[in-house]
């Protein structure tokens, strides 16, 4: 995936680019970027060459991070609620029951999910997104 973006300002070793989202409605709740308006801020390790304040430039994440991150997010909550419906029958609940148990499982995921945004998230996205090019 490659997106274009503007610098806004370097700090240390870290580089604050402006990204404009592919989609503006769903994009701004996961806490990994700083939403402004219609615009992300993303922080991104410096290249090896030199770039500046107000340079455009163009950044790469590996298609894999992306795909991993989809699985993650698509497959995670379902694979819950199954295992919370089969595990409620292990024990012998009936099906009302076990429907119960399988959305609070469902709702477990979505927090886990969520746990995982915020404490790893933004170190994801900052170890894989690179700036492959000054425009």
């Amino acid at each position: 995936m490659q997106k274009e973006g503007i610098i806004l300002k370097i700090e240390d070793n870290t580089a604050y680019v402006n990204v404009k989202p592919a989609h503006k409605g769903g994009c701004g709740s996961c806490g990994k970027c700083k939403v402004k308006k219609d615009n992300f801020v993303i922080e991104v390790d410096l290249p090896d060459f030199p770039v500046d304040s107000g340079d455009r430039v163009l950044l790469q994440m590996e298609d894999s991070s992306v795909y991993s991150v989809g699985l993650f997010l698509y497959v995670v909550p379902p694979l819950f609620m199954i295992l919370g419906y089969l595990i409620a029958q292990f024990f012998g609940a009936g099906e009302g029951f076990g429907i119960f148990i399988s959305f609070l499982f469902l709702i477990g995921a979505f927090y886990l999910i969520r746990y995982f945004d915020s404490s790893r998230g933004k170190k994801l996205i900052k170890k894989n997104m690179k700036i492959i090019k000054r425009m």
